[in-house]
């Protein structure tokens, strides 16, 4: 089959990782892959890591030259013109615009595709306008939260949980050269939190939290980081300050290197008010990490049978406090977590999500196709 993959752009975020893995496992399984960004290229070193993996995968990516701020009219036609042209099976999109304009694609090409579009949060707003663009598809919901409280209107519906490349995160390796790079000490419990710095992912009561942690365990030297860039980030750096944690809190900014920091890492902390399929804690839980998650439905979609995992609210910093003093005063090892989980995880692998993309995709497609014509 030929398949477009729709997102913005590659840049860092879960829906962007999951459109690299899913496009990569698909052209491994033979099909004709091709990821189609609406954004301008940014040069950013997300944006190369992603198209370096794509390019060693033998997957091509076209970018259509949307700017920041554009109502995306010409990104629009642009993008009617290259389905017309490459006369694609399934187009996939990715998040509220490129569903709408693919779905304004969709009703003006001569040979229709099948369009699918896949909702990766459980707050993901579309306007009227972009959701009435969007309308027809078949929608996919990356958790059963996620089509609970994000219903999205569609021809059919599904849940395919998001997967990742588990691969990545097995044994430690390289964990003494990460943490000689960030000045860790060896013997330091680290705590680390990944994702960006906006009010989804509620860094204030993890900030917080950490504050009440040191003041009762101050001869423990845990030190915490805290990987993603975004619009919060300055003002959480000087929430830190203020606190009197610069010693012990790094902000690190975007990261190429995750896997390599949750190695370094002991504890994996989330404290995000929502979610969706969130790939950071699949990571984590891949890692062998020890988990702290805040008690919302998307991370007990994921991790609620998983060993090795502490629940506390999300907008409870004492809750947060209580449960950092309890994982790391008495760490697991990563090895014995990984074994543990890993009749858990196997339904989040990128070859079980890839698996069942594929199968979707043939069950909407066969009754394009002629009689003579053989699905691959």
């Amino acid at each position: 089959m030929r398949i477009a993959q729709v997102s913005h752009n590659l840049e860092c975020g879960g829906s962007m990782a999951m459109v690299v893995f899913l496009s990569a496992k698909l052209t491994e399984m033979g099909h004709e892959i091709d990821v189609v960004c609406t954004d301008r290229a940014t040069g950013s070193a997300h944006e190369q890591l992603w198209l370096s993996w794509l390019d060693k995968r033998g997957v091509s990516c076209r970018f259509l030259g949307r700017r920041r701020g554009d109502p995306g009219f010409t990104t629009a036609a642009k993008l009617w013109r290259l389905v017309q042209r490459e006369n694609y099976d399934v187009v996939h999109s990715h998040l509220p615009m490129p569903d709408a304009m693919t779905g304004v694609a969709r009703r003006l090409v001569n040979n229709r595709f099948v369009h699918v579009l896949t909702v990766h949060n459980t707050q993901e707003p579309r306007s009227r306008v972009l959701a009435a663009c969007a309308s027809g598809a078949d929608v996919v919901y990356c958790s059963e939260a996620a089509r609970r409280r994000n219903p999205v209107s569609g021809l059919s519906s599904t849940v395919i949980p998001n997967g990742i490349v588990q691969s990545l995160y097995g044994a430690p390796r390289g964990t003494h050269e990460t943490r000689w790079h960030l000045g860790l000490p060896n013997d330091a419990i680290v705590v680390i939190a990944v994702g960006r710095m906006c009010e989804q992912k509620n860094f204030d009561a993890a900030i917080d939290a950490i504050a009440m942690f040191k003041q009762r365990v101050a001869d423990r030297d845990v030190r915490f980081l805290f990987c993603g860039d975004g619009q919060e980030k300055d003002r959480l750096e000087e929430r830190s300050r203020k606190l009197g944690l610069a010693g012990i809190v790094q902000f690190l900014g975007n990261r190429t290197d995750i896997p390599a920091l949750l190695s370094a890492s002991n504890v994996f902390l989330s404290t995000s008010i929502y979610e969706g399929m969130p790939l950071t804690v699949l990571e984590a839980l891949s890692a062998g990490l020890p988990c702290i998650l805040s008690s919302i439905d998307e991370h007990y979609e994921i991790a609620r049978a998983m060993p090795g995992c502490v629940f506390a609210p999300s907008n409870s910093p004492d809750a947060i406090a209580s449960a950092l003093d309890a994982v790391t005063s008495d760490p697991i090892s990563a090895h014995v977590l990984r074994r543990a989980r890993s009749p858990f995880l196997e339904k989040f692998s990128i070859d079980n999500c890839a698996a069942s993309y594929l199968r979707l995709y043939e069950l909407l497609v066969q009754p394009r196709l002629s009689p003579a014509t053989t699905v691959t």
